[in-house]
């Protein structure tokens, strides 16, 4: 008897242990608490537009984001991203549209960077460092959108204007010449702390030299000249003898585009003697070596022209190994760098 009671105590169990079961699949299988609705998530944002465009006017330009940089193959138009490089060689030269609006022509022996050029600055999207060379700009839209051109000792924000931004890299020095509009230039003194003055505003028909007060203490005209809102008219050979490797170029452009004012200033004469300094940097040779003797024969012209202004004299020669076979004056041919002054009258 007790063990008839043991057995259907067990079958009873079983059978509960087997319905609880199966109310639990049925609960597994029917029907459930709604889910909350899905979301649709937003389509992924599309990539932002590529306003930026460089084609080749004349060889050489070479791009890309690092060095050695790859040149381009022919004349169409190009797409750039931020932080491309733009280079150009001693007969190359850029034409680039920026913000869809803003034409920038980098001439011979340049160097420009679709960013800023310093890194820790906030990113504005519309910056241009000029790291060595010249170029032109021009821009319609400039008081619409912010765009910079900047170089290691200046930064330069156009208000709808044509102007012209060189940066000699050996002298650390930046001149900037408007020649239509306006544009405000503050010059950085120190390229280290990225120290700065107080902005300038250079109107049409001036011009503002910017450099490192390092600098401007070892080259006393430069430093009597620099961050001080100078006309054109009047300060012709400093304009030259800064610009002098690429004069022929800013002007072409100048006409081409109606710029108004006194054009002659983008010439070679000095006081009334034409081309008296002529290194004739196009002509130089050397091979591998040509880019770089060219640099140096342009950095010597433009020291040349420099101490020609300041001191009203010709004193030194043209580089006895990086200069063209027409140089004036001609290069000492004993190698030195220098000579007793000569007076051009």
């Amino acid at each position: 008897m007790k063990t008839h009671s043991n057995s259907a105590f067990c079958f009873l169990l079983l059978v509960i242990l087997l319905v609880g079961c199966n109310f639990g699949r049925q609960n597994e299988n029917g029907p459930r608490v709604k889910d909350s609705p899905v979301t649709e998530t937003s389509p992924a944002p599309s990539p932002k537009k590529i306003d930026s465009r460089l084609r080749r006017i004349d060889s050489n330009v070479m791009a890309g984001f690092s060095d050695p940089l790859s040149a381009l193959p022919d004349d169409k138009w190009h797409e750039i991203l931020p932080a491309t490089i733009v280079k150009t060689d001693e007969n190359g030269e850029a034409l680039l549209k920026m913000a869809g609006c803003a034409t920038v022509y980098l001439f011979q022996l340049g160097r420009m960077i679709h960013s800023e050029c310093s890194k820790s600055e906030k990113e504005s999207g519309n910056a241009n460092c000029l790291a060595d060379g010249a170029l032109v700009y021009d821009s319609t839209c400039a008081n619409l959108l912010e765009q910079i051109i900047q170089t290691p000792t200046a930064q330069i924000k156009p208000t709808g204007t044509w102007f012209v931004v060189a940066y000699l890299p050996d002298r650390e020095l930046t001149i900037t010449v408007v020649l239509k509009g306006s544009v405000e230039v503050t010059a950085v003194t120190d390229t280290e702390t990225g120290a700065h003055a107080e902005p300038a505003m250079v109107t049409e028909g001036q011009f503002y030299l910017t450099t490192t007060d390092k600098m401007a203490q070892e080259d006393a005209a430069l430093g009597r000249a620099q961050r001080r809102l100078l006309n054109v008219s009047g300060s012709e050979e400093i304009v030259r003898s800064y610009l002098g490797p690429w004069l022929e170029r800013i002007r072409k452009h100048a006409e081409e585009d109606k710029v108004p004012g006194n054009l002659a200033v983008f010439s070679k004469e000095i006081s009334g003697n034409a081309d008296v300094i002529d290194c004739d940097c196009g002509n130089v040779g050397g091979g591998i070596l040509a880019l770089s003797y060219q640099k140096q024969c342009i950095a010597r012209e433009l020291m040349l022209r420099a101490r020609f202004k300041e001191m009203q004299q010709l004193i030194g020669t043209c580089d006895s190994v990086a200069s063209g076979p027409n140089a004036r004056p001609a290069p000492n041919t004993n190698n030195s760098r220098a000579q007793a002054p000569v007076v051009v009258k």
